[in-house]
């Protein structure tokens, strides 16, 4: 997704901070709104949210709604009698008129008393507590929000699901526009069900590009574990350790077949003890100065980094240490940049260090 422009403040300098956690002050009042015009449609669904959220109606609310049903019915008394009168004073004068009818005549239309909002969606939107209502929007994106649908859908799937589709847009046009305006970490998940934390664009479409090229290599493990990475990192609750681990994972996935392939319990570290010892077997597709294929260092000293970094992968040690989301957001981008190049033949073993008859993988690009 792309920001809203920018603040003069940003784009003189004087303000670098590009996106706000948390639910700024700015948005309190019209997130609230949203929340209350979107629920308003589907009160049952106000009652389950909140049982999700695990919220509860206060008394004030409950006593409040008391006191809009008492009103309703006053006010729709008072809408019965004006009818009935109306009614009655149509009837008087069609028999002083001695006019008959074989239909019957009537007043104006019966007018009801709009019904009082449920206690449910009132709480859920102007009683939540401000911190949380980024986590009610959320729930309720995923609640009442349909999927995209594919271009090659059937006409018969399209019309089946044609309502639950202009819904969602209907749902999601005026939070994604708060969102925007106010340079919120969070944007709208892509099926729409959802927020999640914001990616930046270049590293959204590298990562695609991985898991392409992981899926090309024969790898999906890759792929599979590269999009759990990112899913924990971009959760409303980020989960930066188990990212961190799966973006390990989505580089063993690649590396560990083909450094280690008879090894029965390889390991990134092993792959890269592997390829610092056997450097000179192995040689990587940026060439050298002289123009010859370059050396495995810079993928070596990668992966040294990817390791090292997972600072809580051993409890009990004096640097042991949760991993911050900024670290698991950098291993990330790290895991992407070593899937596509073990997965397209960046890295690979030097022709005079091939079995006989093997020939290298492809670099990338070719």
């Amino acid at each position: 997704m792309t920001l809203s422009r920018e603040p003069l403040a940003v784009r003189e300098g004087a303000d670098i901070a590009l996106v706000r956690e948390g639910v700024p002050a700015s948005v309190v009042n019209a997130l609230r709104a949203w929340i209350f015009e979107t629920v308003k449609s589907d009160e049952d669904e106000a009652e389950h949210a909140l049982i999700r959220l695990d919220l509860v109606v206060s008394d004030a609310y409950w006593q409040r709604y008391r006191q809009d049903v008492a009103q309703y019915k006053v006010r729709q008394a008072e809408l019965d009698a004006q009818y009935e009168a109306r009614q009655a004073a149509v009837e008087a004068r069609q028999s002083a008129t001695e006019k008959l009818s074989l239909t019957p005549v009537y007043a104006q239309s019966r007018e009801f008393a709009p019904a009082p909002t449920s206690p449910y969606v009132r709480f859920l939107a102007y009683g939540t507590p401000a911190e949380m209502l980024w986590y009610v929007a959320d729930d309720l994106l995923h609640a009442l929000c349909a999927e995209p649908l594919p271009p090659d859908v059937p006409i018969t799937t399209f019309a089946r699901k044609f309502a639950a589709r202009r819904r969602t847009k209907k749902i999601t046009a005026s939070l994604r526009r708060l969102l925007e305006e106010s340079r919120s970490v969070y944007e709208i998940a892509p099926d729409d069900r959802g927020l999640r934390r914001r990616i930046d664009v270049s590293l959204a479409q590298q990562a695609d590009q991985a898991e392409e090229f992981a899926m090309a290599a024969g790898r999906p493990a890759a792929r599979q574990h590269l999009a759990r990475a990112r899913g924990k990192l971009l959760a409303l609750d980020p989960e930066p350790d188990v990212a961190y681990g799966e973006a390990i994972r989505a580089v063993e996935a690649v590396a560990n077949p083909f450094l280690l392939p008879r090894n029965p319990s390889p390991t990134l570290s092993l792959a890269r003890d592997h390829l610092r010892d056997a450097a000179a077997k192995y040689e990587f597709v940026i060439t050298a100065k002289s123009g010859v294929p370059g050396s495995v260092a810079v993928v070596v000293e990668m992966l040294s980094t990817l390791c090292s970094g997972q600072s809580d992968r051993h409890a009990g040690g004096p640097n042991n240490a949760p991993v911050t989301q900024e670290s698991a957001e950098s291993a990330f981008a790290l895991a992407v940049t070593l899937v596509i190049w073990f997965s397209t033949g960046a890295v690979r073993r030097r022709p005079d260090a091939l079995p006989r008859g093997r020939s290298a993988p492809p670099a990338l690009g070719q």
